[in-house]
């Protein structure tokens, strides 16, 4: 069973991450503020390591993100479980040698008997509506 809490897609804001990626590829932000925005990008699977100090970097260095995790943070949290961490990257228009993340996506198993206070709640909310006995359960 997947269950997700968003979108692996690409909206626009020039104020936002996203945005400012579109800068950055050289793009204009579309005129619809949340209109989906068409770039070539391929989709790359990341090593827990490397992934988490990605996902620091990027919640760190842009503020769209409401809660920034760290790299242990992420690192502890999927250590010893079924895990993805897949970015979107695009080629730079100046160099399409070169390519720069413009999304990522983390999904992780979770379980019935979670220790993580924040993996506790999130069951403690899917019950009733998400049997976990003889299933695998993907949160993304």
């Amino acid at each position: 069973m997947l269950l997700s809490r968003s979108g692996f897609g690409i909206r626009v804001s020039k104020h936002s991450y996203y945005g400012l990626c579109a800068k950055l590829l050289g793009i204009e932000a579309s005129k619809k503020e949340d209109g989906p925005l068409r770039v070539k990008h391929h989709i790359k699977q990341y090593p827990l390591e490397q992934g988490a100090l990605e996902i620091e970097f990027i919640e760190e260095f842009f503020g769209e993100f409401d809660r920034k995790k760290r790299a242990a943070e992420i690192l502890e949290r999927l250590a010893g479980r079924s895990h993805l961490i897949l970015f979107a990257e695009a080629e730079l228009p100046q160099d399409p040698s070169q390519t720069a993340p413009v999304s990522f996506k983390v999904a992780h198993e979770i379980f019935q008997h979670e220790k993580d206070p924040s993996l506790v709640d999130l069951v403690k909310r899917l019950d009733g509506s998400v049997n976990f006995y003889g299933r695998r359960i993907l949160y993304s």
